[in-house]
Formats: C-alpha cells, sequence, structure tokens
C-alpha cells in the first residue's frame, strides 16, 4: 500500500529533480492508492532517452557507412535489421544483447558510445561478467573485427556473440 510518507519522499525528489513545486496527487475513487499524474509524466518526458532503433540509425548515419555493410560486419542478415529498422515505425522489436555488442562493434563505437546504445536496449557492460569484461577490453583495445572477438571470447572460455 502507497503510504502517505511514500508520497511525500516522491513529491520532494521529483521537486528536486524538476525543480518545480507543483505536484498533483489524485484519490482513486475506489481506493486509497495514489495516482501521480502529471509530474511523473513530467519526468518521464524530461528523462526519457531515444530508442534502440533511433540511437543506431543515427550512429550509422554519423558513420557514413551504408547500412548492408553494418549488418553484415555484425553478421545480421537482413530480415533482423528490417525488424530493427520497422521499429522506428512503430513495432516494437527488443534485439537481444548479443546483437547489439555485435551492431557496437561494426559501428566501431567507443567503450561511452558502446555504453550508450547498449542502455539504449536495457543492457550494459557489466564489470562483474567476464564476457562483458573482454568486450569491453576488445573495444578500447580497438578490435572491432566480430570474428576476432568471438575468437578472443571462445579462447577464453565464453560464449561467442
Amino acid at each position: 500500500m502507497v503510504t502517505e510518507a511514500l508520497i511525500e519522499e516522491v513529491r520532494l525528489y521529483l521537486r528536486d529533480e524538476l525543480n518545480t513545486v507543483s505536484f498533483v496527487v489524485c484519490r482513486l475513487q475506489d481506493s486509497s492508492k495514489f495516482m501521480v499524474e502529471e509530474v511523473v509524466e513530467s519526468y518521464v518526458n524530461s528523462h526519457r532517452q531515444c530508442s534502440f532503433s533511433e540511437m543506431l540509425f543515427d550512429r550509422i548515419r554519423a558513420s557514413g557507412a551504408p547500412e548492408t555493410d553494418i549488418y553484415k560486419r555484425a553478421g545480421i542478415d537482413r530480415r533482423l535489421f528490417s525488424k530493427i529498422r520497422a521499429d522506428r515505425s512503430g513495432k516494437r522489436y527488443h534485439p537481444g544483447k548479443p546483437t547489439v555488442i555485435a551492431l557496437s562493434l561494426a559501428l566501431h563505437l567507443d567503450l561511452e558510445e558502446a555504453e550508450e546504445l547498449l542502455q539504449s536496449a536495457g543492457y550494459s557492460l557489466s564489470k562483474s561478467s567476464r564476457s562483458d569484461l573482454i568486450i569491453r577490453y576488445c573495444i578500447t583495445h580497438a578490435i572491432y573485427d566480430l570474428f576476432e572477438v568471438n575468437e578472443i571470447l571462445d579462447r577464453s572460455g565464453e560464449s561467442a556473440l
């Protein structure tokens, strides 16, 4: 159950985050629960980042490379790439972490850019994961060839992308 104390904590957090004093809390007619309306919507809108596909295609445009080169270097077939492209038109496709890593390598992203792309899909490179540390190593040492990265992973006892 949502308590008044929790609502107050949320109000203070949002005030600090949004620099606003307006806070709209409504009691639902048939319930003792609260619904935080405008401030939550404002918070979401001000903190939301672009989607994975938006970020990916921005990176592809910035690279100047043809899309076909990128998805081939990433070891992705045309059909999967089309699903990713369709996400921009409202259809939801959620790529797997290996796909996002492969695309990061194909785009020759630095570690910060790769982390941003991974985060846009809901992933990260964990410092507690052996395979993620190997991927971090490869990216920071400009080892972008998917076959080389997969060989390093395999020789280290980890699954290939």
